[in-house]
This record gives structure tokens, sequence and C-alpha cells, in this order.
């Protein structure tokens, strides 16, 4: 002991010997004295002593002060030998997991910050199976970041000498956003076209919002074309897809796109795509009605039908054939089909009428069809019409 706690005439010093000395006017009497500091915490203790105090005249010590000196001796060293320190026994560790941060909103992800409580002897270490924070806020939390939608199950095992335990938690988004459209995304079909103009070309675009709502939005162009505003529904967090048609007719490379005007402004990529317009060819068939007159019976008859392309594209003549009247009429001499007529050029498919294997009374009429097919973009198939009678 260094130091006594007191306060009046009964205040001395413990010696080495544990004597408690008074000054020598004091009578003698019972005082209690207190340790109030101590040298070595893991080799004294606190503790309340009671004592005598004898008068004396001179320093010698009295039989009784002697007496009490020896008892303190004694109990001093009882009480240290019973504050020696014992080895802890390890035990198996626990672990718990709790929330204590989140659910907050930081840009477009939803923040949770959750610790592990553990117990056991040693310590155990701690591992998390995800921590989008990479430790930053010790050892025992890990952070989570979750996007709209997403959910995650954290995992945390304590592992010491003595074993390990594990722990689950279950996190979702829960976080409370506004409505908002994420991504718009645009294409076109074709991505180019070479034939003739006007032609269209159909858009589409697929917008993607992270709740329900409506969203507003308008088709641009290149050109400065901007369509009139739409609205779309969506009855939850997802996507949907919206088209357009719209017609070009001159030769060069554009694009469209979307632009959201509410509840947020987004604006999608550019559709590229990229016009080659062709003037296209013109197919002339004359006549358009093949009239053979009468013919006698047994006789046949020949017309010529002519084709020439009066565009400036290349005309191809893919077929030619008798629709209807296979029995009277027939193709002979077609130096058409096949072809690719330059502009101006022409060529003549032979239609032959007769003769009949059975002659019907003079008069009877016969009809039938030629049909000519060719690459004009407005006129692809021409049909003539044939006719002729029993002479």
């Amino acid at each position: 002991m260094n130091e006594v706690e007191g306060g009046d005439a009964t205040n001395g010093t413990i010696s080495s010997t544990g004597l408690y000395r008074a000054p020598f006017e004091v009578p003698p009497r019972a005082v209690q004295v207190k340790a109030v500091a101590r040298a070595d915490e893991t080799r004294s203790a606190q503790a309340q002593v009671t004592v005598v105090a004898a008068e004396v005249a001179k320093e010698e010590a009295t039989p009784e002060a002697a007496a009490t000196e020896e008892a303190i001796t004694e109990e001093a060293t009882t009480e240290e030998a019973t504050t020696e320190e014992t080895t802890p026994e390890a035990t198996s560790p626990t672990i718990s997991l709790t929330q204590i941060y989140g659910p907050e909103l930081v840009g477009d992800v939803c923040v949770y910050r959750v610790r592990a409580e553990v117990t056991g002897n040693p310590r155990p270490t701690i591992e998390f199976n995800r921590d989008d924070s990479d430790g930053a806020w010790g050892n025992d939390v890990a952070q989570i970041n979750l996007r709209a939608g997403e959910s995650f199950t954290l995992e945390a095992t304590a592992t010491n000498s003595a074993g390990s335990d594990r722990a689950r938690k279950e996190i979702n988004f829960l976080c409370e956003v506004p409505f908002a459209v994420t991504s718009v995304t645009a294409s076109v079909s074709p991505p180019s076209w070479t034939g003739p103009c006007p032609t269209d070309f159909d858009f589409s675009a697929v917008i993607t919002v992270n709740g329900p709502g409506t969203v507003t939005y308008r088709w641009e162009s290149s050109d400065g074309g901007i369509d009139p505003t739409r609205n779309i529904t969506f009855a939850r967090v997802g996507s949907q897809r919206v088209t357009a048609s719209f017609r070009w007719s001159t030769s060069g490379s554009y694009w469209q796109r979307v632009r959201v005007l509410t509840p947020n402004a987004i604006v999608s990529n550019r559709a590229n795509f990229t016009l080659t317009c062709e003037v296209p060819p013109d197919i002339d068939v004359r006549p358009l009605t093949v009239d053979f007159g009468d013919v006698a019976c047994g006789s046949s008859r020949r017309w010529g039908v002519i084709l020439q392309n009066v565009g400036t594209g290349s005309l191809n003549i893919s077929s030619a054939n008798i629709a209807s009247g296979v029995v009277y009429f027939s193709i002979e001499d077609d130096e058409c089909t096949g072809r690719n007529l330059a502009t101006g050029q022409e060529c003549i498919i032979g239609v032959r009428f007769g003769p009949l294997g059975v002659c019907g009374p003079p008069g009877s009429p016969y009809d039938g069809n030629l049909r000519i097919r060719s690459n004009d973009p407005y006129e692809g198939t021409v049909n003539i019409r044939l006719r002729a009678r029993q002479g």
C-alpha cells in the first residue's frame, strides 16, 4: 500500500512491516484505514483493516503493536496468494447479424451496413461472403449495395480454436425511389436500303423503368423532324418496346432516336441507317389486250406482245405464262423471260391461238390470260387479256 485514506490526526503511513504509527499525542483508540492507491494491480488489492494504535513515548514498538503488525503482514500474504491470475477456458464462438445502417438510397443503389456480434474465447475471427466497402467499416461490419429489384443473402462466419459458427441475413432492395426511366435503346430495320424511293424504315425502342408510372416520349430524326409526343404506361418495374415507321425518299445516311420527356429527361442512342435511291425500272406492255379475231376451224394465229423498259433501272423479266385458257392459247418465241432490259430496250413474247382440236359453232368466243412478272416495283405483275372467236 502506498497511501491510506483519512483526514485527521489519525492519518499516517503504513510501514513496510504493516505497522500504523500515530502521532505521540493521540490517545490509544481503534481507527480504520483504507488503501486508495495500488502500485501493482496484479499483486495487490483494495482492503479495509482495523488496527489499534497504542500510545508510545519512544520509537520502540510495544508488544501489542508488534502483534498487530504480524497480523497485517499475514493477511496481506494470504490476499496476494488468492489474486494470482488463471488462464480462461476456450469456448466455441457464436455469431449474430444486426443491421446498423440503411436502407439508404445513394445514387441508384440502396445501401445497407450489417454488424456481426460475436462471443467466444479466444475472440473469433469474422469472415463475410460479401462486403462492398472492402473493409472500410472494420472487420466486423459489411456493406451491401443493391440495385432496384435485387436481393442478397449475407453470410458471416466466426472462427476460433474451439470451433466456428455461421449466421445469415436476407437483404432486399427496400429504398423508396422516385419513378424514372433508367434506359432507352433504339434500333432500325433494315439498317440500309438500295432501291426505288421513297421507302419505309421500321424503328423500335426498348424503354426500361424502375417502377410503375407513365412515360412521355417522342421520336426525333437527323433532318430535324420531331414526331408528336406519345405516352406509355408501366404497371411495374421492367421494360416495354415502342415502335414507329417513317418514310424516307432521298439518298443519304440518317438516324432516328427517342427522347423521353417525363418522368425524367433521357435520350436513346441513334438508330443509324443508309438509303441509296435508284430510279426504278418501268415496264411497258403492249397491247394489254390481244384480239385474235375470227379464226377458222383447224387454223391458228400468232400475236407478238412487246415488253419495253421505259424506266432508268434495269428491268428483269422473271416469268411469263398462260394463266388461263391453256387449251386455246400457248406461248412461243419467248425472248423476254430471264432477260435484263436496260433503259429503252424491248423484247417480244409470241402468243398463238389454235388450232383447235374440236371446233365449236361459228362465232364461239375463247378467252385466256398471259401473265408476266418483273422487278418493276409498281407493276410487278402484268396480265394481258387474250381472246378469239370461232370463224
